[in-house]
């Protein structure tokens, strides 16, 4: 996903990427459970070499996600 992310990088001018070394270095997966007898899975992920500001990246990526794997995003957190 994130080499997708790079062919269309002029979408993340505005977040400070470093596209070289640009990374997911973990990918939770949770339960949120509503009921006793109702859960669903959830994904935390952890992206590396992208600001904390990267805004726009981390929405697209939540979305992605979601979209492609019907799986709820609980956070998605970039970082140097």
């Amino acid at each position: 996903m994130l080499e997708e992310a790079a062919r269309v990088k002029e979408r993340f001018a505005s977040d400070p990427i470093n596209w070289g070394d640009l990374r997911c270095v973990a990918v939770v997966v949770g339960t949120e459970h509503r009921s006793a007898n109702n859960s669903s899975p959830v994904l935390d992920v952890r992206i590396e070499e992208a600001g904390p500001s990267c805004s726009v990246l981390r929405q697209w990526i939540w979305e992605q996600l979601e979209a492609r794997w019907g799986i709820k995003v609980t956070d998605v957190v970039t970082e140097w």
